[in-house]
């Protein structure tokens, strides 16, 4: 996260928006599991267990759509249809 979602201000690294006072710690939880997943996919995807790593793959695009998440997702399908 580099903004609050709320407000837009940039984003200090702690959980309340120094802003809006917005609570921040349910998204950064998100984030934080969405990255997980995507480590489990790559790690995955390093042993050859495709399916295992487009499983974990959507997964974490599903938590957190990032462009990383999107490129990993799509770079396992294209694996797999080889």
């Amino acid at each position: 996260m580099t903004r609050c979602p709320l407000c837009r201000a940039k984003y200090r690294g702690e959980d309340i928006c120094h802003r809006c006072q917005t609570d921040l710690s349910i998204l950064l939880t998100v984030e934080a599991d969405a990255a997980k997943l995507a480590t489990i996919a790559v790690q995955h995807l390093a042993a050859g267990n495709l399916n295992q790593a487009k499983y974990y793959a959507g997964k974490a695009k599903k938590q957190h759509a990032t462009k990383f998440h999107i490129i990993l997702e799509d770079f396992i399908v294209s694996q797999l249809a080889r």
